[in-house]
């Protein structure tokens, strides 16, 4: 039928905008039994076509989630015709999402994921993860991963300027290019993102605006890179620092990555996280980092490791150390080495008292740890970001 492409494991497209645009404009049906998943519904003025495709795909009664994976009212504003339309499930989005989807569809049963990762069950037992990815981008962006499949819905990311889904590479890694320089002025090179995408390893790429990328991640990948996509040098590996101060890109940009790596441990060093926090800090509103910690943990007793093993004893239980806190770490966490023995994580939709049981479990699980030349412990802090900024800004470094 037109408008509706069969992606294979019970995946649709639906494109109610037939390819009118400078870009295309999908939603996405996941069918598991008798129920569905409605990725990207879309805007009042696609939502007669979207339903008049979807109808013949599935009742709207059986449409268990409408999945948002932007915050924008291009996002949200069809649903309430979904509502008047007969769905009766319930909405899932980022948590910066919920209040633009309640404004739209007052009444409507909507839930927020945080910081954490979401799993939901379709069908018998289909598991569609959530996964939020702040600044994708905008605050309330999320992605969305069919293990089944291998497909992950990543909403804005990834879009194309053309609909040719059988074009080539080269065609198809204009068509990024031009797109991602268009939406993503400021994208850069989210190392976080990337490497999210390249540890879930997805077979397919289903862009809300750009058409379904078949195995063809390390082509998708390029937008990471400044060699292929996104405005040349300036999206370099650096540009993952979200700041609106041009010297500070700058100067960031001109750093190579050896000075913003811990050469120890492979992790961003001091200066790294305090130019990403004071990145943040300036560019965002104090109630934006409302349940956002930052945990500092510290090894005891480095001295003594090095008078009683040698030199090198310290730097080597760092290393262990730094591998333990990595494989440990919440999908929400970003892990810093600070300077000394010191490690810091920034927990992302984590309140005091989480991150408190969160940091507990950790410190507990490396001291019961036989992996180390000798028994370590660890000392540990956590701060709220709202706190950490109040801090820097009377200490004038904001």
């Amino acid at each position: 039928m037109k408008g509706i492409r069969d992606l294979g494991h019970g995946i649709f497209s639906i494109d109610a905008a037939e390819k009118s645009r400078p870009f295309p404009r999908y939603s996405y049906l996941v069918v598991e039994g008798d129920q569905g998943a409605l990725i990207d519904p879309g805007p009042v003025e696609d939502f007669a076509t979207t339903q008049e495709l979807l109808l013949s795909l599935l009742p709207v009664e059986r449409i268990a989630f409408i999945i948002l994976t932007g915050d924008t009212p291009d996002a949200c504003s069809s649903l309430p015709l979904w509502k008047a339309s007969g769905f009766a499930g319930t909405m899932r989005m980022n948590r910066k999402a919920l209040f633009l989807a309640r404004y739209y569809g007052e009444g409507m049963a909507a839930l927020s994921i945080a910081g954490e990762d979401e799993s939901l069950e379709l069908g018998q037992g289909r598991q569609l993860r959530l996964i939020n990815v702040p600044g994708i981008p905008t605050a309330g962006s999320l992605f969305c991963f069919d293990a089944q499949s291998g497909s992950l819905f990543t909403g804005m990311l990834f879009g194309s300027m053309g609909s040719q889904d059988d074009a080539d590479d080269e065609l198809i890694r204009e068509q990024l290019r031009l797109y991602h320089e268009l939406m993503f002025p400021r994208l850069g090179a989210r190392a976080d993102i990337r490497e999210l995408i390249h540890g879930i390893g997805p077979s397919m790429l289903l862009p809300r605006n750009g058409v379904p990328l078949v195995n063809r991640l390390a082509l998708a990948s390029a937008v990471f890179t400044g060699d292929d996509c996104g405005g040349g040098e300036a999206l370099s590996e650096l540009a993952r620092i979200k700041t609106e101060n041009l010297e500070l890109k700058k100067s960031i940009i001109q750093a190579n990555e050896d000075q913003l790596k811990d050469p120890v441990t492979g992790f961003y060093n001091e200066f790294f996280f305090e130019e990403y926090l004071e990145s943040m800090l300036m560019s965002s509103e104090p109630a934006d980092f409302h349940g956002d910690t930052v945990a500092f943990v510290r090894l005891d007793g480095i001295q003594s490791l090095n008078r009683k093993f040698g030199a090198k004893s310290g730097d080597t239980t760092l290393k262990g150390l730094g591998q333990l806190l990595f494989e440990t770490k919440r999908s929400n966490a970003l892990l810093f080495r600070m300077n000394g023995p010191l490690f810091a994580y920034y927990l992302q939709g984590s309140d005091k008292e989480t991150a408190i049981a969160y940091i507990q479990g950790i410190k507990d699980y490396i001291e019961g740890s036989e992996d180390f030349v000798d028994k370590v412990t660890v000392s540990a802090a956590i701060v709220g970001l709202g706190e950490l900024g109040d801090t820097l800004l009377d200490s004038g470094k904001l």
